[in-house]
């Protein structure tokens, strides 16, 4: 729950200095923010406002999921390993080495 606390309020702080108005016109998170042995940050390459559902989760002319939850990823969800994207495959060669060839280690 502190973790949700912490995710909550920093996207109500970036929405106001923003003024984007809900997920399909932003992305922050593709996973819980906790202390972790790994950190990755990156650029969000793709997605329009006009092609995504409001709260993020889908791509309404792929009829893909560009993320895996729709509020704060308490149960676990990981877009990395639970979205096919394009840019994910890679992502997913780089840290699998770093936790034993064992997808479930990234979401911990």
């Amino acid at each position: 729950m502190e973790f949700m606390d912490f995710m909550s309020g920093l996207e109500e702080r970036f929405q106001k200095a923003t003024s984007l108005k809900n997920r399909s016109e932003y992305k922050i998170y593709y996973c819980q923010v906790r202390p972790a042995a790994v950190l990755t940050l990156g650029k969000n390459p793709g997605g329009s406002p006009d092609g995504t559902s409001q709260d993020g989760c889908i791509d309404l002319v792929k009829r893909t999921k560009p993320s895996s939850s729709v509020s704060y990823f308490e149960n676990g969800e990981h877009d990395v390993l639970n979205c096919e994207w394009n840019e994910n495959t890679g992502l997913r060669k780089l840290l699998l080495p770093l936790f034993s060839d064992n997808r479930e280690r990234i979401r911990l």
